[in-house]
């Protein structure tokens, strides 16, 4: 088999993936996501009241239980894309005008990002809502320094730390859109598809916590969780498994697409 692209194959992948990632974040749905988010942290989560502050608030938040409907609201914009496209047989038209091969990595990289920046968004927006919310509450006070980034915050770049967190998260829920995405592709529901992240979550950390029980697939995801207390070298490996999860999955996608495409 020849896997790599000529240049109008080149173009043509470009452009489906343009337009899935155009067609996921282009969407009552991608919008009603970011607000649902922002809504679930602030309405479940913790206030920053008292001697609390914004960077502890939003730490405290994203390890109480709500955060797992936040992992299924991050993928609604755009996982349940292939299960749509075969129930509308809108797919066979779409892989015979571009190839089975980039209407499946184009689709992947759809829901891959959109429920990435779903994640992202709705974070920044609920920071946006606390500090509306709270004007006099602070960012952070120095002995609260601790965990994955820690260098940003003691650089004083308390937005930034909010962001890379939520970077780190929102690489968990595009995976985890994927595995759901692939899920609909031999149970072709879209209302289980969703339904699947905290399934996921939970199946894919006991099963790598047999494997490395020090360090699970919930830690490489984790914002608090620093292997030898080097940020970087975490943030690298999370970088680094997301992307091997991202290859298997893909390939499993267009092996199941094809399978479907050949079966009718």
């Amino acid at each position: 088999k020849n896997y790599f692209l000529n240049n109008e194959e080149r173009k043509k992948l470009s452009k489906y993936i343009f337009m899935d990632i155009k067609r996921a974040v282009i969407s009552w749905k991608f919008l009603l996501s970011i607000i649902g988010i922002a809504v679930t942290f602030y309405l479940f989560g913790r206030e920053p009241i008292r001697s609390s502050t914004l960077i502890s608030t939003y730490q405290l938040n994203i390890y109480q239980v709500q955060i797992l409907l936040i992992y299924v609201i991050s993928i609604i914009p755009y996982s349940d894309a292939l299960c749509q496209d075969i129930e509308q047989r809108f797919y066979q038209a779409l892989i015979i005008r571009g190839g089975i091969t980039s209407y499946s990595f184009a689709k992947s990289v759809g829901i891959f990002v959109s429920s990435m920046l779903t994640m992202i968004s709705g974070t920044e927006l609920y920071v946006l809502i606390l500090k509306i919310r709270y004007p006099q509450a602070i960012w952070i006070v120095n002995d609260e320094v601790q965990g994955a980034f820690a260098e940003v915050i003691e650089r004083g770049m308390y937005p930034a730390y909010i962001f890379l967190c939520s970077v780190q998260l929102g690489l968990l829920v595009g995976i985890l859109g994927m595995f759901c995405a692939l899920i609909s592709l031999y149970i072709l529901n879209r209302l289980l598809a969703l339904s699947l992240p905290i399934i996921i979550y939970y199946i894919m950390s006991y099963v790598s916590g047999i494997v490395s029980p020090k360090y699970n697939f919930g830690m490489i995801y984790d914002p608090w969780y620093t292997v030898n207390e080097n940020d970087f070298f975490s943030f690298l490996i999370t970088i680094g498994v997301t992307a091997v999860l991202f290859v298997i999955l893909q390939r499993l996608i267009l092996r199941k697409v094809r399978g479907r495409l050949c079966n009718g």
